[in-house]
């Protein structure tokens, strides 16, 4: 009582803002489909008004989320599969906000081999297999012991090729066994391991006879000099060198050259076979009687001769022969005009001498019936040089 007013008071009411969260990484990153072993894309929220942080709930193994400067992140690799549907919720005064999000994850596919299991190599060659999958994956592989045979990786190698250079110390066929495992990356799913033979022939069988000839035409029109390498040259040749006869060479298969003089050069050609080398030299610019055919600045391209053509020209016509019937049953006449010195060969694809005979008749037949079906290369020897024919074995 008494009515007497007093001094008044201010209060000062504050009022926070509620907490707000938005997405601010790219649309559909807050909904996801990845394979198991697979990163996801970042996903991120910018937290604002009272929120001074923020948590999650919902994710799968291995991956989280982090609070950073009023950002929320959430990011790893999952390795748990299923539908995981996550909530990001702030945190600090007033009411709080949360957003929704939902991460898909598969699991990652079962790799299956699909390189080759099988290989065959000459002792002291290099084996050498691209390993694929049916997936993207990453390789380990190792060999089994083979007393017989040296060279082989014993211990675990994570390479995507296998590459051994495998020697075989018997003189009979040895086989080296790996055993090559994928797992799928990403995923990290481990596939069924695959065994790989490898047969390493001892040197005996791999012998090949080495043959190095080529024959050449002139073209009067485009002054130049076809080179064509024998077939027998060219189907076990691992490697070529060829001297032009005027300083110049090249090592390439079928090289071209220009010659800037007007002259007579001795071509030469070595190559190498996995076990030998040989070599031969030609004179070009001239022809069988001597006679120079050709102008100024001429040219030389070699190509590789055509199997099926049947039949390679060389040097001369002085000991050139005819075979009949071709293909045959096993049975076949060989005619040739010259004898004296004559040196008969046959080969089989492999370059291995399956006939030989010094020849001392024009005419007289070969039984071949006893080999396999396939192509067989003649070869006649004489002090003219030699000439080759092809003839097909079919039963």
């Amino acid at each position: 009582p008494g009515g007497v007013v007093g001094t008044s008071q201010i209060v000062n009411v504050t009022v926070n803002p509620n907490a707000a969260i938005s997405l601010t990484s790219a649309t559909g990153t807050d909904a996801q489909s990845h394979t198991a072993g697979t990163a996801i894309t970042n996903i991120t929220y910018t937290v604002t008004g009272s929120g001074s942080g923020a948590g999650v709930t919902g994710l799968p193994s291995g991956v989280t989320g982090s609070f950073s400067a009023g950002a929320f992140t959430i990011s790893g690799t999952p390795s748990a599969t299923g539908t995981f549907n996550y909530t990001v919720t702030t945190t600090g005064t007033c009411y709080q906000a949360s957003a929704t999000g939902s991460i898909t994850v598969t699991a990652a596919p079962t790799p299956t081999m699909t390189s080759t299991g099988t290989a065959t190599i000459c002792s002291g060659d290099t084996v050498s297999i691209s390993l694929t999958a049916s997936v993207a994956s990453t390789f380990t592989w190792i060999a089994s012991n083979n007393i017989n045979t040296t060279g082989e990786s014993t211990s675990t190698q994570s390479t995507s090729t296998l590459n051994d250079q495998l020697s075989n110390t018997t003189g009979t066929v040895q086989t080296v066994t790996y055993t090559i495992t994928p797992t799928s990356a990403p995923g990290g799913v481990v596939g069924t391991a695959q065994v790989v033979n490898v047969t390493v022939n001892p040197n005996a069988v791999c012998k090949i006879n080495c043959f190095a000839h080529f024959s050449s035409v002139y073209d009067t029109i485009q002054n130049t000099f076809t080179i064509t390498i024998d077939s027998s040259t060219s189907a076990f040749a691992k490697s070529y060198y060829w001297y032009f006869g005027d300083g110049s060479s090249s090592t390439q298969a079928t090289p071209r050259h220009r010659y800037s003089e007007d002259t007579v050069y001795n071509v030469c050609l070595k190559i190498t076979t996995s076990n030998d080398s040989c070599s031969y030299c030609h004179l070009i610019g001239k022809n069988y009687l001597g006679n120079i055919f050709r102008t100024s600045g001429f040219t030389i391209r070699v190509i590789n001769q055509n199997l099926q053509t049947g039949e390679s020209t060389i040097l001369t016509n002085e000991n050139s022969f005819i075979v009949f019937p071709n293909p045959t049953n096993g049975v076949f006449n060989l005619q040739t005009n010259k004898v004296e010195n004559m040196q008969i060969k046959i080969y089989n694809v492999f370059a291995e001498c399956i006939y030989q005979n010094s020849n001392t008749s024009s005419n007289f037949q070969i039984d071949l019936s006893s080999q396999p079906n396939g192509v067989y290369f003649i070869q006649i020897n004489s002090e003219q040089g030699i000439s080759i024919k092809k003839i097909v074995l079919q039963k």
